[in-house]
Formats: structure tokens, sequence, C-alpha cells
């Protein structure tokens, strides 16, 4: 199923559930890659360069990122784009996330907001986000939510994977992020080096996310996982269990328009 979707088809039955309660992360939905046309390309990857040329990310990389040279992203690539209505009601907005390059173990990495093919936003910051999607408005203040997808290391070699869902108006923030720094990632390997082991990582869990829309909105986990080839879904919970989030920084900076 297309992630951009997912706010489309919030609304699939799941047996107990609220009327209103829908489908705000689905761990087994495939997005495909983003389509750009030359002039979102463009745009996107003048915003990128000049960021770079004005060291948009020295503070967070310092001395890795010194020896970078030249006028252009060393890796741009755009990872993701989305529609919605995210720093203005009732207007098409298109957001893009990009990477500029990777130091260490996070990319630069940044998002543009564009409406009629011009930036309105643009913000820079280090991180490992792969995706992003439109989320329909789950605190009803007239505005899109913007949904990413992350990967990084839990430190025993295997992979964990991160969710944010962030506003831009009326204020900057996450509303919700699930990820190692609220102990709710929503996927993770679990390691195993005993003999007996079929493989290194023979489990992982993950979760899809349920959303009841409100001015707080509420979040709920259903939880599934599998075995030793990291994806295949070979149980799923029945229940969706309650989920404690409360908003966070998102630790983005303005970038150059």
């Amino acid at each position: 199923m297309h992630k951009t979707a997912v706010w489309l088809l919030g609304f699939m039955a799941f047996s107990g559930a609220s009327a209103q309660e829908r489908l705000v992360y689905d761990f087994e939905s495939k997005t495909p890659k983003p389509q750009l046309s030359n002039a979102e390309y463009g745009l996107v990857s003048r915003l990128a360069n000049t960021a770079f040329k004005q060291a948009a990310w020295y503070k967070i990389f310092g001395d890795e990122y010194s020896p970078l040279s030249g006028t252009s992203c060393p890796e741009f690539r755009v990872m993701g784009k989305a529609k919605g209505s995210f720093t203005q009601q009732k207007t098409e907005q298109i957001a893009y996330l990009y990477n500029c390059f990777h130091g260490g173990m996070s990319a630069a990495q940044g998002i543009v907001i564009a409406q009629n093919g011009k930036a309105t936003a643009h913000y820079t910051f280090a991180g490992q986000m792969f995706n992003l999607y439109s989320v329909r408005d789950i605190n009803r203040n007239g505005y899109s939510e913007l949904a990413l997808e992350g990967s990084y290391g839990d430190g025993g070699g295997g992979a964990a994977l991160e969710l944010g869902i962030a506003e831009f108006k009326p204020q900057r923030r996450y509303l919700a992020y699930f990820g190692i720094d609220t102990n709710m990632t929503v996927y993770a390997q679990k390691l195993d080096y005993s003999q007996n082991a079929p493989c290194p990582f023979p489990t992982w869990q993950g979760r899809n996310i349920w959303v009841t829309p409100g001015a707080t909105p509420q979040f709920r986990s259903q939880l599934l996982g599998g075995g030793c080839d990291g994806e295949t879904v070979t149980w799923r919970s029945d229940k969706r269990v309650p989920l404690t989030v409360r908003p966070l920084p998102t630790d983005w900076n303005p970038g150059p328009l």
C-alpha cells in the first residue's frame, strides 16, 4: 500500500476500533521512489547546495564537515515527496526530504516546503530519515502533518526504525515521536549469538500505529513480528494498546530560501 495514501485508508475496519480511528503508520506498506520534474529537482538541489555552501551543517558535524569542498552537495538525493497543507491552510503544498552528504552515523539532511513551484520553508538537520508522507490533520487545526521514517543502529549490530509525526503550524514540533529517545521504535531486531540460534537476528518486532484525531490525538499500537528475513510478518497481535506520547522539538534549523 502506498504510504502517502495511508491517511485516506485510515477508516479501514478493525474489530473493536473506533469509527474515527485511522491508520497512521503501516509497517507493511511500501512507498515508491519520489518522481520529480526537472523544475522540482532544480529547486530542491539549489536550496541544498546553497545550504552546503553556507556551512549549514558545520556545527553538527564539525571536523567531519571541514574536509568537504566544492559548491554543491557531494551526495545529493531527494529521498521523499509528499503533498499537503503544511504551512498554509487549504493550500496545496509539496514537502521534499533530501540528503546532502553523510557524516559518521548521520546524514546532512533537509526539508523543503514548496507552493506553486516556489520554496516557502526550508530546514536543515542531521538524521537518518529515508522517507516522508503526509498525514491528514490529526490535531484538527487545519494543517497537514508530515510523517518522517528513519533508521539507525541499535548499538548491537541490529537495525531499528523510527517515526516522527511533525507539524509546522502553529508551531514547529513533533506531535509524536516513536524511536530510541522514547523507547518506542516502530521496528527492532532481536540479537541472539547463542549456538542454537538460526541466524544472528532470529526475531524482530514492529508495530502499526493508529490515531484518533482530536485537539490531543490519541495513539494506539498494534504489535507484529517475524523471523530471520527481517521483514516477513509471521505473527500479529489482535489488540491495540494505548501509547503515551508528548510533543518534542524537531531540532531543525531554518535554511536558506
